[in-house]
């Protein structure tokens, strides 16, 4: 039972390579997301130290933008021979508009 018990925390610990990037990684994206309301295990900030870090940090950007899809590949035609059928048109999102990719210093 002992033996088992170490052999799964050295197989935790020999993957950590793996898996504390990620982690660190989530926490500060989980710590810049709520960066007004003091972070994870933080005071809520007064407003200077808010314009303190918004101007070290700028503004949260979420990650998670929806956009729609370029192209529809795999749809058929976008008109029917008969005439009878729906038009589709596809749009791209506006410039600027999609996730943009920021360096944050943490």
């Amino acid at each position: 039972m002992i033996l088992q018990t170490i052999l799964k925390f050295a197989v935790i610990a020999a993957l950590s390579p793996i898996w504390w990037p990620i982690i660190k990684t989530l926490y500060r994206e989980i710590e810049l997301a709520l960066l007004e309301e003091g972070g994870l295990l933080g005071r809520p900030p007064t407003p200077d130290e808010l314009k303190e870090k918004r101007a070290k940090y700028g503004e949260y950007e979420n990650p998670l933008v929806s956009e729609p899809w370029a192209h529809a590949k795999g749809r058929g035609s976008a008109s029917s021979s008969s005439g009878s059928g729906s038009k589709r048109t596809v749009r791209a999102a506006p410039k600027g508009s999609g996730p943009s990719i920021q360096k944050r210093a943490f």
